[in-house]
């Protein structure tokens, strides 16, 4: 399957601009979980991992000469790996966490429409993990976080169909959900 950039970034505009628009436009695309793998994510994820490699290479080049460079190319690109990993999988442990709990919270399971709203939500972190080029600014990937926790929140009812009175509740439990796979992305990467 061919990388379609314009639909990507159409994508991560709209989810950013107008999420209670593109939610309802989400709900009627016939994706399947490798597809939105696929189409959307496998590239989005890339976003925040170079850029943090990009930011890590910058900062070490640029406070130490060069006969002290600590950082070695299959180390970095290492962390890469593992970072993109770890992006990945993050949406697929939210996904997981919505499809298992939905019943709890009277919201109708569905892994593809879970995946979906995992997804498009940790999309809104991954764009603005383009200032990991710049090491000084990566704090603001948790606004950007909280952010994408409140477009999950509109995403809820939409997908999973989650009732009125429980979009609050399950957004909290999924909202620490992602904050602790967020911390441990991190943690693992060294970025925050």
């Amino acid at each position: 399957m061919r990388i379609d950039l314009n639909l990507i970034v159409a994508r991560i505009k709209n989810i950013l601009l107008e999420p209670n628009q593109e939610w309802d436009a989400i709900k009627r695309e016939d994706l399947s979980v490798a597809q939105v793998y696929a189409r959307y994510l496998f590239a989005a994820a890339a976003i925040p991992a170079l850029a943090h490699f990009v930011g890590q290479i910058i900062s070490v080049y640029s406070t130490l000469p060069i006969a002290q460079m600590p950082l070695g190319i299959s180390k970095a690109v290492g962390r890469v790996a593992l970072y993109y990993a770890l992006w990945l999988g993050s949406v697929y442990v939210t996904a997981f966490l919505i499809n298992q709990l939905a019943p709890t919270f009277r919201s109708l399971p569905n892994m593809g429409d879970a995946v979906k709203l995992a997804g498009f939500s940790w999309l809104v972190v991954w764009t603005v993990g383009i200032l990991l080029v710049v090491p000084m600014l990566r704090q603001l990937l948790v606004l950007a976080l909280f952010y994408a926790i409140y477009v999950l929140h509109l995403g809820l009812p939409k997908l999973m169909g989650t009732p009125h009175d429980k979009v609050i509740p399950f957004t909290v439990v999924l909202g620490v959900a992602m904050f602790l796979l967020f911390i441990i992305t991190g943690a693992f990467c060294g970025s925050l």
